[in-house]
């Protein structure tokens, strides 16, 4: 079974792209970003290493579970890049460690899809058989994270900008989507993609 990476920066659509593999093609996706936040809660050791790095406050405890102080990491995690850097080292490794016992469960799938937002920044780009790199216009991206997060465009355009460009990310990618709202193109281009990938 072939190993697929999807990425995209924040409000490029990823997840969007992803759920049409799955309802056009029948392809699962483990969706890392997701998986991370939960694995950060529930796995003890992972948790040791976070608080250990990051203090005590990094959780808070309620109902006899952990739940990530969300607000200090969204502060900490777009506003400090060597505090991003070193959170990732500890949960990436997790998440690539459960993605492929995950995959054993798969044999009989054509490939998967492994969703993640820092793909491209971490080893993840080397252990998977195609990347796919999913763009959009900036101003539909900023659109649909208003739309989403109820945020300010400033906030927004830190996100964005904590994010590697998308001119980055094309070195690595061996497909790219434009996510720009043109669902026949989409189609199209989902189509050439998937066939590509159980061909080759």
């Amino acid at each position: 079974m072939k190993k697929v990476g999807i990425t995209g920066g924040i409000g490029s659509g990823k997840s969007y792209i992803c759920r049409q593999f799955g309802s056009n093609f029948g392809i699962i996706t483990y969706y890392s970003d997701v998986r991370g936040k939960i694995l950060m809660e529930k796995n003890s050791e992972l948790r040791n290493l976070i608080i250990n790095e990051f203090g005590q406050d990094s959780y808070i405890f309620e109902n006899k579970h952990f739940n990530l102080n969300r607000d200090k990491f969204i502060k900490l995690l777009f506003d400090d890049e060597s505090a991003r850097k070193k959170m990732n080292s500890f949960v990436h490794p997790f998440v690539r460690k459960e993605f492929f016992e995950w995959c054993d469960f798969l044999i009989d799938d054509y490939y998967t899809l492994f969703e993640s937002a820092i793909l491209f920044d971490s080893e993840d780009k080397l252990k998977t058989d195609f990347n796919i790199l999913v763009v959009s216009d900036m101003n539909i991206r900023i659109q649909r994270i208003k739309e989403r997060n109820s945020i300010s465009e400033e906030e927004i355009m830190k996100r964005i900008s904590a994010q590697t460009s998308d001119e980055y990310k094309k070195q690595f990618a061996d497909f790219i989507i434009e996510n720009n709202g043109d669902n026949n193109q989409l189609e199209k281009d989902l189509n050439i993609i998937h066939n590509k990938i159980i061909s080759l």
